[in-house]
């Protein structure tokens, strides 16, 4: 195993070079491009960077080591933030969230499978525990609240028990009986039943008697037909031998040559039978073996084999972590004994040094830098001005109207070259720096090191660490020593030049200051929010009110449909085309899954705040929305209109409930918060079954908390709407990006009837399919799913292998629900393209068609 994924560590490094190359070549080259040669150069490194996360997806979950783990995440978070750039831009250019690189797939000799990113498991598996408690907690939770409030029985006998009469005891009785403390309590009172509680379970007692009473019923009559059955057939038995016996039948003699030719006949049609059966079991085999048919049980041996290897792969990972942890915490103990001290001493040395630099070269000292920016390790890092840069800005300042003059020259011809640049040209990207720093850490820590056989901890790797560690401990201490050193040098200088004219004024000497710092140490009212025993009590209190809850286990794997294969042909041919279910599950893994997933990667990727999931009723919406949750183990605040109806009314309890789920989806990330519905705030006129609900509050309350998302925050407000055409502009203005699942085509129904009918065991495998496939095209699938399984129940199952099903049976079950009507679907149509991108896409042709015809 150490010698697989070694191999494709190094493998992953090597295409990780080669992507750097070719990023930084299309950096470098900063000539403005046209729409489609943007898209040509963009498209190919896109796609291979979504090659590159698979590959990195799949080594950090099967690699043991756990330091190269560490490097394998970071390099993973910089793949993902540089391939959402990449698609930001290729959804600028293009006006559409879907590609279809068929061309440069063939090139490269891939799939579709090679570029589809598959659900990130470690997303999860690194925090079981911590999910795992966070559910129970849930869970216990809400079952305290679902408890009778009873009250307290003790205090209740205490108030309820007559005074008894003092009685002498002995002694010795009343030790015996202290040190046993024996307690004795009167009979409990039974609780009392209301009438309707009563009736309710009257009735159930009723039931269940009459179901009981019936099952017996039919016991007996069973038993005694049967009797009645063998005592019919013992009895006309007997009087058939006895009338054999004294000649009153006479048996009928066949000839030899009839029986024969009665027992060719059975013998020819009986083995005519086995051998069609033969061949048709001999061909499903064949079939089966082949992948032309799908079995009804499938061999899970390959399946449950690589579980368990999964699961020795997370132990081993556990193992392997724990035993660097104890490493390291041996080491730092070593470290910070031994060396604490003289790391003081050389930070002490390295600022006095620096102070001597700027008394000798300006004649006196710099500000010292202030600790939230890092303290005195910006002056190590190089970042604060030099003597020499000091003066030459002193000299600037003194000649402002050269300064302005120069400024205005500079300006002119940046305005203008802007107006002549047209076309695309790269934007910079601060993630190349962090790959590159990543690509030079394995260089340095693990390019020599040959670690097949055996692997083992990179010891000074972890004394770099640790000794990194010392010296931020150590510098904050150091640093607290120099700035009251600075300031009595400070005072002595200000003393020295006391007399001096001009008045002597350095950086340090600003008025104001003092001031400053009291604004800045001042709190804001919603800064004490952020702690984490009130983000715990905040936590129990949106249980409690139903907002925060367990939601239902989902998986992306277990989302159906197929790609479209003919999109990049009709996309080249201007013809009319859109995307399909299976483009759903691509495009969801990367907008939600992985910026979501990791805390880096959300940092450092594209701002994704609000996303609205449409489609049409029953096309798997908050399927998607648990999927999501589920695959990155999210924490999801419930603001369905319904769930808060009759909570937190009043526009400081709505400010109130929106700054507790601002603070716990900070304190627990990744945080997701669902509005079922979430069109409905925005419509035109309220359907009156939700007027009660009062969803337009929704309305006010969700765009200013979106707008405070940060870059780092892990939060999502993920919207579904089922008539996203009723609802006004504010709508499409409030979501960042829209997601429309599309309606069933033929190859998604086609491969849904396969996976849903053939695990019948009975069920013909040559079943025609693709006709009942091309005549269900518009229903959704939990539509066809219902439509089955109302037709596969237990009676006709019970006669599958007589009676084959048909076809007609499916459709005639389907034509029970209602076809979804072409007014609907036009108007579904029609708000794609008033979505924020429709609109872009509309004015892109636009300008294309103006194009064509000058």
């Amino acid at each position: 195993m150490g010698s697989l994924y070694d191999d494709l560590w190094h493998s992953a490094q090597e295409r990780t070079d080669y992507l750097l190359g070719l990023d930084g070549d299309i950096q470098a080259d900063q000539t403005p491009r046209s729409r489609n040669d943007a898209v040509k150069m963009i498209l190919p490194i896109y796609i291979k960077y979504k090659n590159l996360i698979k590959k990195l997806a799949q080594l950090y979950d099967r690699m043991i080591h756990s330091q190269k783990r560490q490097l394998i995440k970071r390099l993973f978070n910089c793949s993902v933030g540089r391939m959402l750039e990449y698609r930001r831009e290729l959804v600028k250019l293009t006006c559409s969230d879907y590609h279809w690189p068929d061309d440069l797939l063939i090139e490269l000799k891939w799939t579709p499978d090679d570029v589809q990113i598959p659900s990130i498991a470690s997303y999860t598996s690194d925090r079981k525990k911590e999910l795992e408690e966070r559910e129970k907690n849930i869970e216990d939770l809400l079952d305290k609240l679902n408890a009778p409030e009873l009250e307290d029985e003790d205090d209740h006998l205490e108030r309820e028990r007559p005074s008894a009469p003092s009685l002498t005891r002995a002694p010795s009785m009343v030790r015996r009986r202290k040190s046993l403390k024996v307690i004795i309590t009167p009979q409990l009172p039974v609780p009392t039943e209301s009438e309707e509680e009563r009736i309710i379970r009257e009735r159930e007692e009723a039931r269940r008697k009459a179901f009981a009473d019936a099952i017996s019923l039919i016991q007996r009559h069973e038993r005694a037909r049967i009797g009645r059955v063998i005592g019919t057939n013992a009895s006309r038995e007997q009087e058939f031998f006895w009338r054999l016996k004294f000649g009153e039948i006479e048996v009928k003699k066949y000839r030899k040559e009839v029986k024969e030719k009665a027992a060719r006949i059975i013998q020819k049609t009986w083995r005519g039978y086995r051998d069609r059966k033969f061949l048709e079991e001999r061909r499903e085999k064949r079939e089966m073996a082949m992948g032309m048919i799908i079995p009804s049980r499938r061999d899970k041996t390959v399946i449950e084999t690589d579980l368990g290897n999964r699961l020795r792969i997370a132990e081993l990972q556990q193992e392997f972590g724990a035993a660097v942890d104890d490493r390291i915490a041996e080491e730092r103990s070593k470290i910070f004994e031994s060396k604490r001290f003289s790391v003081m001493d050389d930070i002490s040395e390295e600022i006095r040094a620096w102070f001597q630099e700027w008394l000798q070269a300006v004649g006196h000292f710099d500000v010292y830098p202030p600790e939230q920016n890092g303290g005195s390790a910006m002056i190590v890092l190089g970042q604060t001005l030099t003597p020499e840069e000091f003066l030459v800005k002193k000299s600037e300042e003194m000649n402002k109207e050269e300064l302005k003059k120069g400024k205005d020259e500079k300006k002119s011809p940046k305005g203008k070259n802007k107006k002549e640049v047209e076309g695309w040209t790269p934007p910079e990207s601060k993630i190349l720096q962090m790959m590159m720093e990543v690509k030079n850490e394995f260089v340095s820590n693990w390019s020599l090191r040959d670690e097949k056989l055996r692997e083992t901890a990179n010891i000074e790797m972890i004394k770099e660490e640790i000794f990194y560690e010392l010296q931020l401990e150590t510098r904050k201490a150091v640093d607290e020593l120099m700035r009251l050193e600075l300031d009595r040098m400070n005072d002595a200088l200000i003393k020295d030049h006391k007399n001096d004219d001009p008045k002597f004024i350095f950086p340090g000497m600003k008025k104001g200051k003092k001031k400053k710092k009291e604004k800045k140490g001042r709190k804001k009212p919603g800064d004490d929010l952020g702690k984490k025993e009130e983000a715990d009590q905040m936590f129990r209190e949106l249980v409690s009110s139903g907002i925060i809850k367990n939601y239902p286990k989902a998986r992306l794997s277990d989302w159906s449909g197929d790609l479209s294969y003919q999109n990049f042909e009709a996309q080249r041919d201007f013809k009319e085309y859109n995307h399909k279910l299976g483009e759903i599950k691509n495009i969801i893994i990367e907008t939600c899954i992985l910026p979501l997933g990791s805390k880096e990667a959300h940092t450092i990727a594209p701002l994704l705040r609000s996303l609205c999931i449409m489609g049409l009723p029953r096309t798997g919406k908050k399927f998607l929305a648990h999927a999501i949750a589920n695959e990155i183990g999210a924490l999801l605040f419930d603001l369905t209109p319904r769930v808060l109806s009759g909570r937190y009314e009043g526009r400081e309890n709505e400010k109130r409930l929106m700054r507790m789920i601002n603070t716990v989806a900070k304190n627990y990330p990744p945080s997701i918060v669902l509005i079922d519905g979430g069109d409905i705030p925005w419509m035109k006129k309220i359907p009156p079954e939700e007027k009660e609900n009062q969803p337009k509050r929704l309305a006010k309350l969700l765009p200013k908390f979106i707008k405070t998302i940060k870059p780092g925050d892990q939060i999502l407000v993920l919207g579904l709407a089922s008539e996203p055409w009723k609802a006004n502009k504010k709508f499409s203005k409030m979501y960042d990006n829209f997601i429309a699942i599309p309606v069933s085509d033929y190859n998604s129904v086609y491969l849904f009837y396969q996976d849903v009918l053939m695990r019948y065991h009975n069920v013909n495998r040559h079943f025609d399919v693709s006709a009942v496939a091309r005549a269900s095209v518009g229903y959704s699938l939990d539509v066809i799913r219902e439509a089955v399984e109302n037709v596969m129940n237990l009676r006709r199952r019970m006669r599958l292998r007589f009676e084959p099903l048909r076809p007609e049976e499916i459709l005639k079950e389907l034509e029970r629900y209602p076809r979804i009507s072409e007014k609907i679907l036009t108007d579904y149509a029609k708000f794609q393209m008033k979505t924020p991108l429709g609109r872009k896409l509309a004015k892109m042709r636009k300008e294309q068609e103006n194009n064509e015809g000058n």
